[in-house]
């Protein structure tokens, strides 16, 4: 993995749509289809993006890791249940402290895995992935 020989060994992962962190050889945070999103719950104490940023950092968490098609299914069941304020809080972080480090994508199942390194300052452009943002709360 990625991160098993490119991370400091303290690095915590925080893991966005996927609750297996078995062959992870970091410290992680993971949830269950039936937990609250712990990306979500930390952004709703937030105030700003950048206090989300300070309270990941604290927690030593120095990466996040995708699985996007486990995450869009998720969505459906309203995982990423934003609030107005929390959803801000998250587009402010995302928007400056996220950086695409790692993308592998499976020519057999097109399952995917993006690794994100949490920064002081992003530099170029990242996109947001549109299952986590997408408004299911109407």
């Amino acid at each position: 993995l990625y991160l098993n020989q490119g991370a400091p060994p303290d690095a915590a992962v925080l893991l966005v749509g996927e609750a297996r962190g078995f062959y992870l050889e970091r410290p992680f945070i993971a949830s269950t289809p039936y937990d609250p999103s712990p990306l979500v719950e930390i952004a709703k104490q937030s105030s700003s993006g950048q206090d989300l940023y300070d309270r990941l950092t604290r927690m030593n968490v120095r990466y996040l890791v995708v699985n996007p098609v486990e995450a869009w299914r998720l969505e459906r069941y309203k995982w990423f249940d934003w609030s107005d304020q929390s959803l801000k809080v998250f587009m402010e972080f995302w928007s400056g402290h996220i950086q695409l480090v790692f993308r592998h994508v499976s020519e057999y199942d097109r399952a995917a895995v993006l690794v994100y390194e949490l920064v002081k300052e992003r530099t170029g452009p990242v996109e947001i992935p549109k299952f986590i943002i997408s408004d299911q709360r109407k």
